[in-house]
């Protein structure tokens, strides 16, 4: 290890334009680093490939010392918190996740999927169409990355028209809870939020039970594995979780993802003639900026991590962002940018678990991804290339807050026909 101090510091200037620097030093001179915070950070792809598969550990935060857990402000706030453990999916162990998977995995047929890809790819078009429409300015990510998962994943739930409006703002603030720094600046916008969402998602339980739609939510309801079923509990934390983890990744999935396809001309002139790299891509895509920085796991029994000791109750952040620095090992290929032919290793940031997925099938991800970064190349120039954050940035997920364009008149697109 080098003598020279190095940290994650997210109060440094200029760390949210460029996080993946601090993660490339950290790499090379301290990959498995013990913050000032107390959490453990790892960075490198091999060690984090291990721990997120690790028996022993633990996603759920009653597993840490109080005053570690990211809901302690929340419930300094409102206290009746303190009894009310999380049912979401992304935040239990097993056999509680196992039997929530087996349930949820019931409502997500192949025609459920499909109904996604085909309605993801009707209202990207649709979207488009009406940007293209406009003389005015537009935004990346209030106009097509944030309303497009929004109405998908409402579409699909079959949520009451009336509703859709207020969750759209709710599950917004809700978001803020995923960051450690976020949740502490906003609690109390949190809990009010997360009040209003929960009172709309159980009338709209409630609703669902009286009729016989054919839609998610009600599919979730009738979901049955040998007499077991969705609590109402269970219901509303995993409906609220679609909104947060499922809406929020695929919105940075597609900002992250146009945004780095239209500074790598190259490489989307790649994509859009040879749709055999689909895969490769948006695995690509979504190692470069990922989505999702760091995931969190709970040691329950000691173990060690390249000759460093972790011990039960503490937590251990493993480093999903790969960044245009490299893939996280200096034994492995290293790129200077974007690159849709990689192959060489699988991206962390969307796991493998099904809710971090739902907000858009990958391959639909994809579609939007090219289509938007073909019309945005063809008709637009950015107006700034600087990160604008709407709440303030947090250090979990890579999020552009807005990314503005002004419309400019360029030759016609010269790759080949349009993307379907």
């Amino acid at each position: 290890m080098s003598d020279v101090a190095f940290g994650l510091n997210p109060f440094e200037p200029g760390y949210y334009d460029d996080p993946y620097r601090q993660y490339a030093q950290l790499r090379e001179h301290d990959p498995v680093h013990r913050s000032d915070l107390g959490p453990w950070l790892i960075t490198r792809w091999a060690d984090v490939h291990t721990v997120l598969r690790r028996p022993g550990t633990s996603v759920d935060e009653r597993n840490l010392p109080e005053g570690r857990r990211r809901r302690d402000r929340l419930v300094e706030l409102d206290p009746k918190r303190a009894d009310r453990a999380s049912h979401a999916i992304l935040n239990i162990d097993p056999p509680d996740h196992t039997r929530l998977r087996k349930l949820v995995s019931k409502a997500f047929t192949p025609r459920a999927v499909e109904r996604i890809r085909a309605r993801t790819a009707e209202l990207t078009d649709e979207i488009l169409d009406d940007l293209a429409r406009r003389n005015e300015p537009v935004d990346l990510i209030a106009d097509l990355a944030f309303p497009l998962p929004f109405q998908v994943i409402s579409e699909l739930l079959g949520m009451p028209e009336g509703d859709r409006d207020q969750l759209r703002a709710w599950s917004h603030t809700l978001t803020q809870v995923l960051d450690p720094l976020l949740v502490m600046e906003h609690a109390e916008a949190i809990v009010e939020a997360s009040d209003r969402m929960v009172e709309v998602v159980t009338a709209a339980i409630a609703w669902k039970r009286q009729r016989d739609d054919d839609d998610l939510l009600s599919a979730l309801i009738r979901a049955e594995d040998d007499g077991d079923v969705l609590s109402d509990h269970e219901l509303i934390d995993n409906v609220t979780l679609l909104y947060l983890a499922g809406h929020e990744t695929t919105v940075n999935l597609i900002g992250n993802g146009t945004n780095a396809l239209l500074d790598h001309r190259d490489q989307l002139e790649r994509l859009v003639a040879d749709p055999t790299l689909d895969a490769n891509a948006v695995e690509e895509l979504l190692r470069f900026d990922s989505p999702v920085q760091f995931s969190r796991r709970i040691a329950l029994e000691p173990f060690e991590v390249d000759g460093h000791r972790v011990e039960p109750g503490q937590m251990v952040m493993t480093g999903l962002g790969g960044g245009p620095t490299g893939l996280g090992d200096s034994a492995l290929v290293q790129v200077g940018g974007v690159q849709v032919l990689l192959t060489s290793q699988r991206q962390q940031a969307m796991g493998t678990d099904m809710f971090t997925k739902m907000g858009c099938d990958l391959s639909a991800c994809r579609l939007v991804v090219v289509k938007s970064s073909q019309h945005f190349y063809a008709s637009y120039s950015k107006v700034a290339t600087r990160v604008i954050y709407v709440d303030g940035p947090g250090t979990l997920t890579s999020d552009l807050g807005s990314l503005p364009f002004r419309k400019v008149q360029r030759p016609k697109w010269g790759i080949g026909s349009d993307v379907t």
